[in-house]
């Protein structure tokens, strides 16, 4: 009887390690994989990885490097570290190989205010915005109006990407109309 409630236990134990395991785990193994997340200025974001294939995690893109500071810790797990500095967005691109295979691609926004006042930031290039039913591509050199969905969809764009235009957006300079598959699209 005795024996039988020990094993009963481990097998609950191993069941309960597992599920905690898996839940803080669940990204980037196999291929890319998307996760977004929100935090605010000065606090901290940490994501569990899989263990690599290579033992190893490498951080391969911060696309905005004053909104947030990324780190890996091995800690318990491997995982990702993300500490917001100031208020805007930031794409994070950490892999289990410094080729870029088998990524986590993390998109980070960053809350914050001043003396009461809401900031924000420009969108990273690399960003698809909308701005009273138009579309538009964030490049490096300004804002790429997009004419057509069909334009959209070849240049890798996704309704799923598209994310409201904010006040410094519309700051950004207006550049010519999107073509298929544009050279501008990064």
């Amino acid at each position: 009887m005795f024996k039988c409630m020990i094993k009963k236990y481990l097998i609950l134990v191993a069941v309960v390690v597992f599920l905690f395991a898996g839940a803080g785990q669940a990204y980037a193994l196999g291929g890319t994989q998307t996760l977004s997340q929100t935090i605010g200025v000065g606090k901290t974001l940490s994501v569990g990885l899989y263990n690599s294939g290579t033992g190893s995690w490498y951080i391969t893109g911060n696309t905005n490097r004053l909104v947030a500071d990324v780190s890996l810790s091995y800690e318990n797990y491997p995982a990702v570290i993300v500490k917001g500095l100031t208020a805007g967005m930031t794409q994070i691109q950490v892999c289990a190989e410094p080729t870029g295979i088998n990524c986590l691609v993390l998109n980070v926004t960053v809350t914050g205010n001043v003396l009461g006042a809401s900031v924000t930031n420009a969108h990273p290039a690399g960003s698809w915005l909308i701005s009273n039913k138009t579309v538009f591509y964030v490049s490096s050199e300004g804002l790429i109006p997009v004419s057509t969905w069909k334009i959209f969809l070849s240049n890798g764009g996704s309704s799923k990407l598209i994310q409201p235009m904010n006040a410094d957006d519309e700051r950004l300079p207006l550049l010519g109309l999107m073509a298929k598959k544009d050279s501008r699209v990064q």
